[in-house]
């Protein structure tokens, strides 16, 4: 009489099975993975945007208004204290950028995304403005949801 021979390992259908929920769990890992990623590289944008402010209105208390130093030099991007966010590091995903004074008493201050971070459709552009009035443009979430902390 013949001994059957046991089979160990594992089927060609086991093996795809395993494998299938081996790549469903990755790609659910990655997508939260950069959701994440975006969502601190906004928080440090808008920690830029807060300061840009507060420089604004430690010129105003100076100047008297927004748009000129004390001296009587333009306020534009190039004399923000961080024209990019984050403040450190080499790559940038936000330009910060100064709108102008449309009148002397006013101002807005734009993050605009970059290098990757356009992805971000929820948030897109985060403003700011001299009453701290905080808002998005061109994103599909709310303002609340995007300056959340």
């Amino acid at each position: 009489m013949m001994k059957s021979k046991k089979q160990t390992g594992f089927s060609l259908l086991e093996l795809l099975v395993a494998m299938s929920i081996i790549v469903i769990l990755a790609t659910l890992a990655v997508t939260s993975y950069q959701k994440q990623i975006r969502k601190a590289r906004r928080a440090d944008a808008k920690t830029v945007l807060l300061e840009t402010a507060q420089f604004m209105e430690r010129n105003y208390t100076e100047a008297n208004r927004y748009d000129q130093d004390s001296v009587g030099n333009a306020i534009n991007n190039s004399t923000l204290p961080h024209p990019e966010s984050p403040v450190d590091g080499n790559r940038k995903f936000y330009d910060i950028r100064f709108l102008g004074a449309p009148a002397t008493q006013t101002f807005t201050i734009d993050a605009i995304p970059k290098n990757g971070q356009e992805k971000d459709t929820l948030c897109a552009t985060l403003r700011i403005d001299e009453t701290g009035k905080k808002n998005i443009v061109g994103g599909t979430g709310s303002v609340g949801k995007c300056w959340a902390r």
